[in-house]
């Protein structure tokens, strides 16, 4: 019985509001494993692949902080979805933030240190670590994902790139 209501509670992901309230600062160990456990991962998350004989290419870069809606992009995106226009729209923000996730939580256990020793932040896109991106550190943890994107893009050769601009993806963009 413990047991479901403790499911029921991360689930719900009312535990530390209750915990607040019943003056618990810190979980006991048997709670912060399951507090530990709980996330979506893994999840399917999809390749990045640009079509061949595009007009136009819409992408979203990273970091857009995650509880913001792409707007703009989706404006875009059905704009073009009622001309002739042949366009494909890509969010490689929330590809590159899920496979980020995926490795944080089910591969690696030790923080991540950049090349220059810097531990990057357990959620760079948390806007408290937006900032982060305008640092050369960060775009060369993110490299080995994003210079595939960009030979893909070249080797398909669509006559538009489309990127959304925002505050924090300047450095990458």
């Amino acid at each position: 019985m413990i047991h479901r209501t403790l499911q029921f509670l991360i689930k719900n992901n009312s535990f530390k509001l209750l915990a607040r309230k019943l003056g618990i600062h810190k979980a006991p160990k048997f709670v912060q494993n399951h507090l530990d456990a709980f996330h979506i991962y893994p999840l399917n998350i999809p390749s990045i692949d640009v079509q061949a004989g595009l007009d136009f290419l819409l992408l979203e870069l990273p970091p857009r902080y995650m509880p913001f809606m792409p707007n703009g992009l989706g404006y875009v995106h059905n704009i073009l979805k009622t001309s002739e226009v042949t366009f494909q729209t890509i969010d490689i923000n929330i590809i590159f933030y899920h496979r980020f996730h995926t490795h944080r939580i089910l591969e690696r256990k030790a923080p991540i240190r950049l090349l220059n020793g810097d531990i990057l932040p357990e959620d760079p896109w948390d806007n408290t670590n937006t900032a982060d991106w305008q640092k050369p550190e960060i775009i060369n943890y993110f490299w080995p994902q994003i210079e595939p994107v960009i030979q893909n893009i070249a080797k398909q050769r669509p006559k538009i790139v489309g990127i959304s601009l925002n505050g924090n993806n300047r450095a990458l963009a």
